[in-house]
């Protein structure tokens, strides 16, 4: 069995917080599998990645999964609709890289 580690790199709160779905649903489908597997909020975390990062170091996951909301912000008529999450999820990505 895989030891695997959940991120939910969202940080948009607009129009409001979303709770990352998605990433519970697979996690708790892969833990009923017999997988160990973990889950973190980068949101819930107030966007503070050292202690994240802290965990995947002592965890050493064999699987990292970056979890990212949909670049749609649900507003056509705003300028910027990803809150960051392209350029958060590039350097989450070379972060963990260094961790694992």
């Amino acid at each position: 069995m895989l030891r695997i580690a959940f991120i939910n790199a969202n940080l948009c709160e607009d129009p409001y917080p979303v709770y990352p779905l998605g990433m519970a649903l697979l996690s708790g489908a892969l833990a009923r599998a017999g997988h160990e597997v973990q889950q973190h909020d980068l949101l819930a975390a107030g966007g503070a990645p050292l202690p994240i990062l802290d965990a995947l170091r002592c965890s050493q996951p064999d699987l990292v999964c970056l979890s990212i909301r949909n670049m749609d912000n649900v507003d056509s008529l705003a300028v910027s609709g990803n809150c960051r999450g392209l350029d958060l999820a590039r350097r989450i990505i070379g972060e963990i890289r260094m961790v694992c």
